[in-house]
């Protein structure tokens, strides 16, 4: 988490004079396993809550830039990959 959520934070920060003047939006792509009561990967949904809150928190202040900040939240996707596991 401490590499994640500064970089994402930092990046934002960087993209607003040009998302201004495109008005251009920010889109985070998290999972819905930052809403999982109990999770077999804390960490994992620790940092998508954080990504979460980041972009609450971002797209109330921002949208008086005329930014619009969104999050994608997909859950499991069943594949031959979740099958055979």
């Amino acid at each position: 988490i401490n590499i994640f959520v500064p970089r994402i934070i930092r990046l934002s920060q960087l993209a607003v004079k040009y998302l201004e003047t495109t008005s251009g939006s920010i889109v985070n792509v998290s999972s819905i396993g930052s809403y999982l009561k109990i999770s077999m990967m804390p960490y994992y949904s620790v940092a998508k809550s954080a990504l979460d809150q980041i972009t609450i928190q971002m797209a109330g202040s921002l949208i008086k830039k005329g930014i619009r900040v969104n999050s994608v939240n997909p859950g499991p996707v069943r594949t031959n990959f979740l099958v055979s596991g």
